[in-house]
């Protein structure tokens, strides 16, 4: 989560499968919630895993259980990234570690 001056923060949670217009949230969701002091009807976003993104409120919030009521027209479908892969000649150690690093940073598919 990035804290923005010129706007609130927003929690974002990861929720795998199908979305209806209510999605349910596990045991760690209501958790995090709870640390975050959230609280019904507050803005959260919701992540997939596999593009799908979506803004909402949250509905319900319990110790084991986050609900969360989805803006329909918020829904949208990221593409995935291209595929970059990065060829590179051997070099020391400390080198080849910073590059993997910063190769992954940047969003390369594979390196080689």
């Amino acid at each position: 989560m990035v804290e923005r001056a010129d706007r609130p923060a927003v929690a974002t949670f990861f929720a795998a499968g199908d979305w209806g217009a209510r999605v349910e949230l596990g045991e760690a969701a209501a958790h995090h919630a709870s640390v975050k002091r959230l609280q019904a009807g507050d803005t959260v976003r919701l992540s997939s895993g596999d593009g799908r993104r979506a803004a909402g409120t949250v509905a319900e919030l319990g110790k084991r259980r986050l609900t969360v009521a989805i803006d329909p027209a918020s829904l949208i479908t990221v593409p995935p990234a291209p595929h970059v892969e990065l060829w590179a000649p051997v070099g020391d150690r400390e080198r080849m570690l910073m590059l993997a690093e910063k190769a992954v940073e940047l969003g390369a598919s594979a390196w080689r």
